[in-house]
């Protein structure tokens, strides 16, 4: 059993989080704040996670880099892709079919893209919380001046 290590998270997220991804976090932290996105300037997130022990979300690799740097620990949702489904008019109405074919799935999610002008959205299944250990990017030359 998973115990609570951390005092005080953030968690980034756009999206409504599942009953089940609440409780994970609840596991790890005794508290949390939810906020949309996080700064990208390095002092404003700073400034802003000064009162956080971990950031917990599906965060860009550059931002996850800049949270460790701040001895902050990082924690991000397992999701597995199902699908990715492209509709014609009514998201809602093929939203439903998803919800509809895919009704044995646990903790499915189902994000739409966030402009609408693909039409399209991706149908997900929530795997669990996972803790950033290590970042380790090796690099190749490809181009030098």
């Amino acid at each position: 059993m998973v115990k609570r290590v951390e005092v005080n998270c953030l968690v980034v997220s756009r999206h409504n989080l599942l009953f089940k991804q609440v409780q994970d976090i609840e596991l790890v932290c005794k508290s949390f704040n939810i906020v949309p996105v996080l700064p990208t300037d390095f002092n404003q997130l700073k400034e802003q996670l000064s009162t956080y022990t971990a950031v917990v979300g599906n965060l860009p690799l550059p931002l996850i880099t800049q949270i460790l740097q701040l001895k902050k620990n990082v924690y991000t949702f397992k999701v597995e892709n199902v699908a990715t489904i492209t509709y014609k008019d009514d998201y809602e109405a093929e939203k439903k079919k998803v919800l509809e074919k895919y009704m044995d799935f646990k903790y499915l999610l189902i994000v739409q893209d966030p402009d609408l002008k693909t039409k399209t959205f991706r149908v997900s299944k929530y795997a669990g919380l996972q803790k950033i250990v290590k970042v380790d990017i090796v690099t190749e030359e490809i181009t030098k001046w």
